[in-house]
């Protein structure tokens, strides 16, 4: 992906999940998995507040690299935004 095409990207994938209305997990995995946590935690909401929303890989995910990031609060915190929206916590989860 060509730089300065992230925010098209994100656009795109963004038009797909609300056509499905399941979230795709790869835009919060890189974002997490470059330990971009607030942007990742932001486009998390953003889904949310569409009415998109993410599954416990995407949770998962998020939740991973916080805690790994040495982030146990708020890693802790998404986990009970994961309850609030319905996603049941699963061994993975705790990991």
């Amino acid at each position: 992906m060509k730089l300065g095409k992230v925010d098209e990207a994100f656009d795109f994938l963004e038009q797909i999940e609300r056509r499905q209305r399941r979230p795709m997990s790869s835009p919060i995995t890189s974002l997490s998995m470059s330990k971009r946590f607030d942007e990742a935690r932001h486009r998390l909401e953003e889904l949310i507040a569409k009415g998109v929303f993410p599954n416990k890989v995407t949770f998962n995910t998020l939740i991973n690299g916080l805690c790994k990031s040495g982030n146990l609060e708020e890693g802790f915190r998404l986990r009970d935004r994961m309850l609030a929206t319905g996603v049941a916590p699963n061994l993975v989860t705790y990991n």
